[in-house]
């Protein structure tokens, strides 16, 4: 088990420095986004004084408002899928290679959310 999540680790490190963006014009620019919301209180009724939530989207949001894709991470701890903050930052988000336009998970079509869950 450990072996397979090296592995998984690893190919997901792989594609997206290998396969993102191949210059500074195909760069998805992405900000950083926050939600936030205080008393909080969860299921159990323990009440949270304050929670915030990272996130980042890709994409547009059309009238019906049915082409949205939520990508929740598992592996990564952060909501950073795709894109770069700056179009000279040295890597980008983690899903780089199948997020944005023409891709895999196309933000010609879909409006991607990407979390900090």
């Amino acid at each position: 088990m450990k072996t397979k999540l090296i592995i998984l680790l690893w190919l997901v490190v792989f594609s997206s420095t290998a396969f993102g963006a191949a210059n500074k014009a195909d760069t998805m620019l992405v900000e950083k986004q926050h939600f936030t919301t205080k008393d909080f209180t969860t299921v159990s009724g323990v009440t949270l004084e304050q929670v915030d939530i990272g996130w980042e989207s890709y994409g547009k949001l059309n009238a019906n408002k049915d082409n949205v894709i939520l990508i929740t991470h598992y592996f990564s701890g952060t909501s950073h899928a795709a894109g770069k903050y700056k179009a000279d930052d040295a890597l980008p988000g983690y899903w780089d290679a199948i997020i944005g336009p023409g891709k895999a998970i196309d933000t010609n079509k879909y409006y991607v959310i990407s979390s900090d869950t």
